[in-house]
């Protein structure tokens, strides 16, 4: 079972170096099939660091091949730097660092999205993602 799912891993990596700014519609799949994963790689396997890797090497590909302009982008940099210096002088450093690197990843997702998915077409093939993510979830969910 586990080379099934390291597979599937492999196959998003792939498609995340060949589709680049494409791989934003296939994220919302990328994650169902993830979480599917903890049930069985437990959840603190390597899975979970995998999620955080394909989602860093998207934003820096996405943040080196674009240049963009964000309308929030001062409001942005405030919070990751406010939530960061609030990470560090914490107690509990590796666990914040932890929540910090995902608030990271996803806060910087927001400008991506603001750019990639510009029009309605665009959107209605993210809302299409989102439909067969529903029918996965549940078939998946009746397997058990």
């Amino acid at each position: 079972m586990n080379l099934i799912i390291f597979s599937v891993f492999t196959v998003y990596l792939i498609i995340l170096i060949v589709k680049k700014a494409e791989f934003v519609f296939y994220i919302p799949i990328f994650h169902v099939l993830l979480d599917v994963s903890f049930y069985y790689l437990g959840p603190g396997s390597v899975a979970t660091y995998y999620r955080g890797g394909i989602i860093a090497i998207y934003l820096l590909l996405i943040y080196r091949y674009f240049k963009f302009k964000f309308p929030l982008k001062n409001v942005l940099f405030i919070f990751l730097v406010y939530t960061g210096l609030l990470s560090i002088s914490s107690g509990e450093i590796f666990y914040s660092i932890k929540g910090y690197s995902q608030v990271f990843l996803s806060m910087m997702m927001l400008p991506v999205g603001y750019y990639l998915i510009n029009n309605l077409a665009k959107f209605n093939r993210l809302n299409m993602q989102l439909i067969i993510i529903i029918y996965v979830s549940v078939v998946l969910t009746a397997i058990g």
